[in-house]
């Protein structure tokens, strides 16, 4: 979902420097939203993916997270109220020392993110995804899995195979390995995969 770019920041990321750029106008009105889902127009995926170009060439720390999260709760913009999740996810993936985040804390954050990693928004899925990976532990495992089962979309079924080879661990193989089985369609990609292990 992240894609490589060569934006880094020179200085830490703070909500200032990082909510810098122009937002678009969101037609979409909130009720049509909340009925029919998120339908994003070029002019805010551009200015999405201009976001997540940005946060895929950083790394951050657990405190500069939550300070930008609590940042983007209080922005009374749309676009940010809108993307808010996706914007957090692809945060969250790129924390670095999260074990030196308190047990608890890392439950409560995993529990979102799983539950945003099922929730249907094809751009708060993929991020998700990327978040999900952070935590390299069997539950991560099993719910990559499980969304790559249940899904068809070839792109989420990519983003799983790249998160669970970002693993890195004999279970996430041993789920690349069960989804060869039940996904056909996906078995020279799934090969490519392997092979890299």
């Amino acid at each position: 979902m992240i894609l490589p770019v060569n934006l880094a920041l020179a200085a830490p990321l703070s909500c200032e420097s990082f909510t810098h750029n122009k937002t678009p106008y969101i037609d979409q009105s909130e009720l049509s939203a909340l009925i029919f889902g998120i339908e994003r127009r070029r002019d805010e995926i551009t200015s999405l993916y201009a976001y997540l170009n940005e946060i895929g060439s950083i790394s951050i720390s657990y405190d500069e997270f939550k300070d930008i999260e609590i940042c983007l709760t209080k922005k009374d913009n749309r676009f940010f109220i809108r993307n808010r999740n996706v914007l957090l996810m692809a945060l969250f993936s790129r924390i670095e020392h999260l074990s030196s985040v308190n047990n608890r804390v890392k439950k409560s954050e995993k529990n979102r993110i799983l539950e945003i990693l099922f929730n249907g928004d094809i751009y708060e899925v993929g991020a998700a995804i990327d978040a999900t990976a952070v935590f390299k532990d069997e539950a991560a495992v099993d719910a990559l899995g499980r969304l790559a089962l249940e899904s068809e979309k070839e792109i989420i079924i990519d983003d799983v195979l790249s998160a669970l080879h970002l693993i890195g661990t004999e279970t996430a193989r041993v789920k690349v390995i069960e989804l060869k089985r039940v996904k056909p369609n996906f078995r020279d990609d799934i090969d490519d995969y392997l092979q890299r292990w």
